[in-house]
């Protein structure tokens, strides 16, 4: 019998994040999917999840406004 290897969270096999709604910045793998996905770095997007919250929506969105506007005043 072969045991089936357990994949964390972290762990680096990981294809995709675990929830399509939420950016898991502590999860290397995630972050690696997620600089792809938006294209932004991950400093970048690391400090719009702490602006916004974890769900891609909203960070999509805040990520969207400050290239059309800028960096808030």
């Amino acid at each position: 019998m072969t045991a089936n290897p357990t994949i964390t969270p972290n762990d680096a096999r990981l294809l995709g994040p675990i929830d399509r709604t939420r950016i898991d910045v502590d999860a290397p793998a995630e972050m690696r999917h997620w600089v792809r996905e938006l294209g932004r770095p991950a400093a970048q997007l690391g400090a719009a999840v702490e602006a916004v919250g974890p769900l891609v929506s909203d960070v999509r969105e805040h990520l969207q406004r400050r290239a059309l506007y800028g960096l808030a005043r």
